[in-house]
């Protein structure tokens, strides 16, 4: 054989290497861009690192190839980017459309999974804040998709194989429970309802200040002021403080604080 032709087929033979290693060595960037992205969530309220998040998670999903576990995580941390944005951000409009695509990643999420909690959470409560950005009025036509989003969450176990019940302390009972107290009465508003819900989240996950913030709220609009001030009080005497009180989830935490704080002068003497 010609030098010439044992290149050519040398070159072949690498090209084809090289092609059939392509989808291995993409998929180990994606898990390296995901394990980044997920340490930087970890570090959400800093420096805007939602952003870098959502970029890097964007990468990865483009690189995941057919690994369906792979991609869920990666869109399932997408969608709670994107919802953690939406906190951080001031205009309802921008909001609608950051809550939007996060929506658009769950429910990608969800096609992959669909008896997992995750992607049906987080579609559900990025659907939740999307409502309220667009206004309730507006956007009743989708409520009940929203409880259905939740009630999934409830009866599926999560990616990791906790009960789904209990994800984001107990967050399918907090989010339903908010929705109910939201809801006008003629479209399946109900308060007691709303208690139903946020006791239970409230009740097993204290350690999560926002179901008591939800709670004390629908409790002083039952005129129960008592009972919500002493949940509130349990919320803010704690002595670990704001950021001690759930280290798993600060950010949160500081702003729910406030949001306790600021009930508390409405509603307590």
């Amino acid at each position: 054989m010609s030098f010439g032709k044992f290149s050519a087929v040398l070159s072949a033979v690498v090209g084809l290497s090289v092609a059939m290693s392509a989808p291995v060595r993409a998929e180990e960037t994606a898990e390296g861009l995901l394990a980044e992205a997920t340490q930087l969530f970890s570090l959400r309220g800093e420096n805007a690192n939602y952003d870098r998040v959502i970029e890097l998670t964007g990468r990865a999903e483009a690189l995941a190839g057919s690994n369906r576990e792979l991609k869920y995580d990666i869109l399932t941390l997408a969608s709670r980017a994107y919802y953690f944005k939406g906190g951080k951000t001031t205009s309802d409009s921008a909001k609608e459309a950051i809550y939007n695509t996060g929506m658009q990643k769950a429910d990608a999420a969800k096609r992959l999974f669909a008896n997992l909690a995750d992607a049906h959470y987080y579609y559900a409560i990025n659907l939740g804040r999307w409502g309220e950005a667009r206004g309730i009025t507006t956007s009743l036509g989708r409520r009940r998709e929203l409880f259905r989003s939740c009630e999934d969450a409830k009866r599926f176990p999560t990616r990791a194989g906790t009960p789904g019940e209990a994800i984001d302390g107990f967050g399918p009972d907090r989010t339903l429970g908010r929705v109910y107290f939201k809801l006008p009465a003629l479209f399946d508003g109900s308060n007691e309802r709303s208690m139903q819900h946020l006791d239970i989240a409230w009740g097993r996950a204290p350690e999560n200040a926002l179901n008591g913030v939800y709670y004390a709220e629908v409790l002083a609009a039952e005129d129960q002021e008592v009972r919500a001030c002493a949940i509130l009080n349990q919320i803010l005497n704690d002595p670990r403080g704001d950021r001690g009180y759930n280290p798993d989830r600060v950010p949160e935490t500081v702003d729910e604080f406030a949001l306790a704080r600021a009930l508390k002068r409405e509603i307590c003497n």
